[in-house]
């Protein structure tokens, strides 16, 4: 019975392993579809409030809780202290947990606020239509991983830790 109790187990966290690592590829999707809704609000924002930057980004951050939302706010505290526009998002993307992203999602945000606060609405408007065709192409490829590789590393826990049981059984 305790053999039985213990191999249950084993399948059990073999499976759960297996839905972990899967839960990695829905959470960068889910990352990568909340920063390009931010984007549209904030190209809402500059096109409609023309407020200053640092205001555009807390307001824009509020919006939705996600790891985006967290580099505007930063960024944002650190344009209140005077700090450059690259050098405040520099500093958040090193600040914030950015673990959710591959290396060419944070490659596309680290080249977001390029050309910011240099133009006038229109012109920034139009910085930002590139940026949100780049997360639009992440998404799908991440959409796409996820229903490959997800379901793989589901299938994979689950079937290790069956074998792992079989073995010991």
């Amino acid at each position: 019975m305790i053999k039985l109790a213990s191999c249950l187990c084993i399948v059990l966290s073999g499976a759960l392993a297996g839905a972990r690592k899967a839960s990695a590829y829905q959470r960068r999707r889910k990352e990568l579809e909340a920063a390009l809704e931010l984007l549209q609000l904030m190209e809402l924002e500059l096109t409609y409030r023309k407020d200053a930057l640092y205001k555009i980004f807390a307001a824009t951050a509020i919006q939705k809780a996600c790891v985006f939302s967290e580099l505007l706010l930063s960024c944002s505290e650190r344009l209140q202290q005077q700090c450059s526009l690259q050098e405040a998002w520099k500093q958040a993307m090193q600040q914030v947990d950015t673990a959710a992203f591959s290396e060419q999602d944070l490659q596309i945000l680290q080249d977001f606020t390029l050309g910011l606060g240099r133009s006038d609405a229109l012109g920034q408007k139009d910085l930002l239509q590139p940026i949100q065709v780049k997360l639009t192409e992440r998404i799908q490829e991440a959409r796409a991983e996820e229903l490959q590789k997800g379901k793989l590393y589901q299938g994979l826990g689950l079937s290790t830790g069956v074998l792992i049981a079989i073995v010991i059984f």
